[in-house]
């Protein structure tokens, strides 16, 4: 899991600039958008604890809930 959060913040490290100005002309909004360009970069890094850990004790103590909404998705 880390590996793939560590590949992650590299290409958005790598191509952020390019998203960015793919997204829009007006300077204000890329002038905002580049601000917080080193939060998003840090975003994998930051938060892979936190799905890691939420998809753990969910299932640990959620199993059958999770399994009949698989079912369900499944399903439909």
């Amino acid at each position: 899991m880390l590996g793939f959060a560590a590949t992650f913040t590299v290409v958005y490290a790598m191509t952020s600039g390019l998203k960015v100005d793919l997204l829009t002309t007006m300077p204000e909004v890329r002038a905002v958008a580049y601000a917080a360009l080193p939060w998003m970069i840090a975003a994998p890094l930051v938060s892979i604890w936190g799905y890691q850990f939420d998809g753990i004790f969910i299932g640990a103590t959620r199993s059958a809930k999770m399994r009949n909404a698989m079912i369900v998705s499944l399903l439909v």
